[in-house]
């Protein structure tokens, strides 16, 4: 038998009022000194009633459920909801626009456009760059000819200056020196006295390119040619690609030794000194007149003698000189000069100057004969 549901109503609960039991409290100085405590009265009226919102027992659960919301209302507000999102997102899809096929076809026609005006530039700079492509390939082919010749010259100069200084006679060495018919005669008497080096060629140590009087066809070459000994020689490349060596320089070729002739002063005699040119202001005997005369101190390579050697003032050799030696900041200088010693002189260290031969020790044009 179904038991008989109760109503929810509100009842009046009468509580006993419980007296606060009396406290004796024992003051004493400090107790007294502490503010009292403040205490609210409560009314009877409050004391007498207390109102509660009833309820039916906790362990009647059919009871409590029948005033809860049963499932069937859940699964209707969660259907509901759900509408609701789907509602809105139907609403804000229908608020969007379509786009008008006309954009797509301008979009379509700027982008044929730029393409065209793209393959009109490549189509227009193609010559140019075919231009460019040439040029660039001749300037690659032009270095690799040009670093070809130089590997090629290289290899020449240094066989030919290595045949050069390992050759034990003079017949091995004269097609290798330049300016062979004037040289020739001028090594066998050389060597008629001094013997041919028999050098053991080692290791090419330079290999330096030297300008001479604007003419860049001249080479620097050192070889090591014994313990801590190194042989250096100046070459010539010659247009038809001929490489000769310099065997004056090489030898050191004087006329006649330095210090002999200024010990035995030949009067009379001519000879071709390569020599160092310094100024200087020693005049005496017949060269005693600075007016008349400019002086330098000669000296050579590896030689203890000096000599002084005068010059006409204002005369073409005089201003050669001056030159020659300015340009150098009036320091020393190397050059080949012509040196005369007059019959009768009485000064035991002057010489004539006559002509200045080369501005240095190396001759680039084989010198002519005034005769």
């Amino acid at each position: 038998m179904a038991r008989e549901r109760k109503k929810i109503s509100l009842r009046t609960v009468e509580e006993a009022i419980v007296q606060p039991t009396p406290v004796t409290r024992i003051e004493n100085r400090e107790t007294q000194r502490q503010p009292k405590p403040v205490r609210i009265e409560i009314l009877d009226s409050e004391q007498a009633v207390s109102q509660r919102l009833e309820l039916p027992d906790t362990t009647d659960q059919d009871e409590l459920r029948t005033h809860q919301p049963g499932v069937e209302a859940l699964e209707e507000q969660i259907l509901t909801d759900t509408g609701l999102i789907e509602q809105s997102w139907a609403s804000e899809s229908d608020q969007e626009k379509n786009i008008p096929w006309a954009w797509f076809a301008l979009i379509a026609l700027i982008l044929a456009a730029g393409l065209a005006w793209s393959l009109s530039l490549i189509n227009s700079s193609s010559p140019k760059i075919e231009e460019q492509q040439n040029a660039a390939s001749s300037i690659y082919q032009k270095n690799l000819t040009e670093e070809q010749e130089a590997e090629r010259l290289v290899s020449q100069i240094e066989n030919a200056s290595r045949n050069f200084l390992k050759a034990s006679s003079i017949d091995e060495m004269i097609p290798f020196i330049r300016h062979a018919e004037r040289v020739t005669p001028l090594m066998r008497t050389f060597y008629a006295s001094n013997p041919i080096d028999h050098l053991q060629v080692k290791n090419l140590t330079q290999l330096q390119p030297v300008t001479l009087d604007e003419r860049a066809i001249f080479w620097q070459v050192s070889f090591e040619t014994g313990p801590e000994k190194i042989t250096s020689l100046l070459v010539e490349v010659l247009k038809s690609g001929e490489v000769k060596i310099d065997w004056e320089t090489y030898a050191h070729y004087q006329p006649m030794d330095w210090d002999v002739f200024a010990k035995k002063r030949p009067a009379g005699s001519t000879f071709e000194f390569r020599v160092y040119i310094e100024p200087d202001n020693f005049y005496s005997y017949e060269f005693k007149n600075s007016n008349v005369w400019n002086c330098y101190k000669l000296t050579a390579l590896g030689k203890e003698e000096t000599l002084f050697g005068y010059v006409k003032a204002g005369s073409e050799t005089a201003e050669t000189l001056a030159k020659l030696v300015a340009e150098n900041s009036n320091q020393k200088v190397a050059g080949a000069l012509r040196i005369h010693i007059p019959i009768g002189i009485e000064s035991k260290l002057g010489v004539v100057i006559e002509k200045v031969i080369a501005p240095r020790w190396i001759y680039l044009d084989s010198p002519v004969s005034d005769n």
